[in-house]
């Protein structure tokens, strides 16, 4: 399907760049002198929604480490009624915390504090906060595609073209499904002087055919972010202790991760009873091939909503689960509240990690370790696209993604006999693709008028 895997962006990287207008990276003349960009007076970043999420924190940290130097104006979206947010403290244990707090919890190094300000309300809504100075930044994620529901990538797509008519560059990162709805491909030709950036070879490719005009395509911008010599504090660091700890035993460590869009992809009932089921059968089958093995439970993401539980729910009802039936200290819990940067140091305490979601399955592959993704197909919800994109790009195979849970064991034994030739790929497709990126930022920084 168009370009494949990880020759999709090694020799692919050569493949994109002469497709699209990303060749002319190879001419920095050429940059200077075929755009005359005005810096923006500041930048406008729309989140995929508001804090909790560990893959939004890394698209953001990515986001204000490549903005540091101007105003960042957020736009944190809210994913309820107004009438229901006095309810958020309930729904979402603690106070709601605002992206500002987030990024100024993960203790970016900076050369300069950036000045960010934020705006909470729904989507509708943010269009007369724009100015013609302005640069838009829309962190698409799997929203543009309707992953998330044709509704919510129809709002986004609306907040745009309103840029779009008020001559506002407008940039946009995200992945992209086969067979996307009719509507949205209408909606994105409609954004003809808008830059679509496609963060894997096989969303590249989607793009390119359904909506027929040229995408391109850059690394998920949460690896603008360097989380090289990230320090824990806390919760994180007393459990990170904890872990390193069992590593002093021979049983494996396994990452387990449980999460809402992966339960969703394999029921069509959405019950608590059924949740509890989908927790059991993974678990159990990880014991049935790892006996003695300990598992350490991890969320990415602690949001609350009704009858959308969070990951962080997700490591109890696991851990209620492994205590009654396997006892208790088979299973630690991860701190849910740590960051982004603080799960990519865990990541590579581990054995391996699996997971239902993507930018879980990132945090891993860029701490040198390899994930297993559990992903089914052909229920109501299902980001299989996404998620064969992301592992074909580092380890050019989509045999690390489990579609049905049954097939777990054998994809554990996959990965525990070849682990040594996948870190060797791994290692050698995250050299690539710190070539790429450092090829290929200086035009996605033009795209926003940033020299």
């Amino acid at each position: 399907m168009g370009i494949k895997g990880n020759r999709a962006i090694s020799g692919g990287l050569r493949a994109i760049i002469d497709y699209s207008p990303t060749k002319v990276l190879s001419d920095e003349k050429a940059n200077q002198s075929q755009i005359q960009l005005q810096s923006p007076e500041r930048v406008i970043v729309l989140p995929p929604s508001s804090p909790g999420s560990k893959g939004d924190e890394g698209m953001m940290l990515g986001a204000v480490t490549m903005f540091s130097s101007g105003p960042i104006v957020v736009l944190n979206p809210d994913r309820c009624p107004k009438i229901f947010e006095p309810l958020l403290q309930y729904l979402n244990p603690g106070n709601v915390p605002t992206w500002s707090q987030v990024i100024a919890q993960a203790r970016l190094k900076l050369a300069a504090s950036p000045d960010i300000s934020e705006i909470r309300g729904p989507i509708h809504k943010f269009a007369p906060v724009l100015r013609p100075s302005d640069v838009v930044l829309c962190l698409g994620a799997d929203l543009l595609d309707g992953t998330c529901g044709v509704g919510a990538a129809l709002r986004r797509l609306d907040f745009m073209y309103r840029a779009q008519q008020m001559g506002i560059r407008v940039t946009a990162v995200c992945s992209f499904r086969q067979n996307v709805n009719r509507r949205i491909v209408a909606k994105i030709k409609m954004l003809t002087s808008c830059q679509f950036y496609l963060r894997d070879s096989e969303s590249f490719a989607n793009f390119n055919s359904q909506v027929g005009m040229p995408g391109k395509y850059f690394p998920d911008i949460s690896t603008i972010f360097d989380a090289q010599g990230s320090t824990l504090t806390g919760p994180a660091a007393t459990g990170l202790a904890r872990i390193r700890e069992l590593r002093s035993s021979d049983a494996y460590l396994v990452g387990l991760n449980f999460s809402e869009q992966s339960f969703r992809s394999f029921y069509n009932l959405h019950s608590n009873f059924n949740r509890r089921k989908f927790v059991a059968s993974v678990v159990q089958r990880v014991f049935d091939r790892l006996p003695e093995g300990h598992v350490v439970l991890i969320s990415n993401d602690v949001r609350n909503w009704f009858n959308l539980p969070s990951d962080a729910r997700y490591q109890q009802w696991a851990k209620e689960f492994i205590d009654q039936r396997y006892g208790v200290g088979r299973c630690s819990v991860w701190e849910p509240t740590a960051t982004y940067p603080e799960n990519i140091v865990l990541m590579g305490a581990l054995d391996f990690v699996i997971t239902g979601r993507m930018h879980l399955a990132h945090a891993t592959v860029r701490s040198n370790n390899l994930p297993l993704i559990i992903m089914g197909q052909g229920k109501g919800y299902s980001s299989y696209n996404k998620m064969t994109g992301m592992y074909e790009s580092f380890l050019g195979t989509s045999k690390g993604v489990v579609t049905k849970i049954e097939d777990l064991p054998e994809a554990i034994n996959w990965i525990l006999q070849s682990k040594t030739e996948l870190l060797a790929k791994l290692e050698t497709r995250n050299a690539e693709l710190r070539r790429e990126k450092k090829a290929l930022l200086p035009e996605f920084k033009l795209s926003l008028g940033l020299n």
